[in-house]
């Protein structure tokens, strides 16, 4: 998701938009804690994440509009420095808006051009990364006719992240919308629309146990934090619900784990593996075979010393793995583990 140096998050209300943000600035910030992360949002409903935040809050005795005003006024002066500063004298900047179209929605029309032109067209040359939540389905909904003529150039240039929210029941015959956690690359003439073999995938169960204090709905943001207690805003501890623990030790390393990988493995994402050598294949099911407590899980399978020094990308195994479930050399799955195929089974 993090492929670009501008990062659009689009969908419909309630889709999951603000909570991908603010996943996607915890994990930055997590693993490289100098970032100066820059978050900007209308409201009060805010991730209690550490960064720099400017939203409502810092305006406890103004009425909500006239604080969101507020807040809007300062996007404005922080864009204008940023647009008045060296070219690319902001690597170490991560900047979030939330609720941009509030926000630019609440500067005079002139203001609003420039700040629309900005972020679409100059933004990227301050060498930093922009994460901007858009409501509306399509970009001219979101560019207007002053700036229409950016569009195109705004295509070419930004990461579209699409999401759809789901309707949960909220009691009798009433429901509430509610994100439905799955999140794909979205045509940038409409958002609502994946390209083709766009999917990214789904926010896991596990990032689901923790609930926002608000709705009383999963908040796999909040749920992130438990990973990462250093990272909690200092001022926003009481948001997070009462009675919530850290999470253990080994859910933390396993986390770790995934995150300290070699760079390059991240190079075999790039390439569809589809060819897999027999000796490979051969090996696997020796592994497998030799497992003291079968099933063996996908990490013996990947972590086992009969790899030697290189292991395989994980692409590569869950590939074998498939094809040696197809031709009844292995049975199982990534979740229950895989135990060699013979006659009785």
């Amino acid at each position: 998701m993090m492929s670009s140096q501008v990062i659009a998050i689009a969908g419909t209300q309630r889709g999951g938009k603000g909570t991908l943000a603010a996943i996607l600035a915890t994990l930055s910030t997590a693993l490289d804690p100098g970032l100066n992360t820059q978050y900007f949002t209308a409201g009060v409903d805010v991730y209690p994440f550490a960064c720099n935040l400017t939203s409502a809050l810092k305006y406890p005795d103004i009425d909500a509009d006239g604080a969101d005003q507020l807040v809007a006024r300062d996007l404005l002066k922080f864009l204008k420095g940023l647009d008045g500063s060296e070219p690319y004298s902001h690597k170490n900047l991560l900047l979030v808006i939330d609720e941009a179209m509030r926000l630019l929605s609440l500067l005079e029309e002139s203001d609003r051009t420039w700040a629309i032109q900005y972020l679409l067209s100059r933004f990227a040359k301050s060498g930093g990364t922009l994460i901007i939540v858009l409501h509306g389905s399509n970009l001219t909904s979101v560019v207007g006719k002053a700036t229409a003529g950016l569009a195109d150039t705004f295509k070419q240039s930004v990461n579209f992240i699409g999401c759809v929210a789901q309707a949960v029941s909220a009691g009798g015959l009433r429901k509430m919308n509610v994100a439905s956690g799955e999140y794909f690359k979205a045509n940038p003439n409409n958002f609502g629309e994946p390209v083709s073999g766009g999917n990214l995938g789904m926010i896991p169960e596990w990032l689901k146990t923790h609930k926002h204090p608000g709705n009383g709905q999963p908040d796999p943001a909040r749920t992130l934090l438990q990973f990462f207690p250093e990272l909690v805003q200092q001022h926003e501890k009481a948001v997070i619900p009462r009675g919530e623990k850290i999470a253990p030790s080994d859910a933390v390393n396993h986390l770790e784990s995934i995150f300290s990988k070699p760079y390059q493995e991240l190079e075999f994402l790039e390439v569809e593996e589809s060819s897999v050598s027999e000796a490979d294949l051969e090996q696997i099911v020796a592994i497998v075979a030799a497992t003291a407590n079968p099933p063996a899980s996908f990490a013996a399978i990947r972590n086992s010393r009969k790899w030697g020094e290189e292991k395989k990308s994980v692409l590569y195994l869950r590939n074998a793995l498939s094809q040696l479930i197809d031709t009844n050399r292995l049975y199982g799955n990534e979740k229950d583990g895989f135990s060699v195929f013979n006659i009785n089974h």
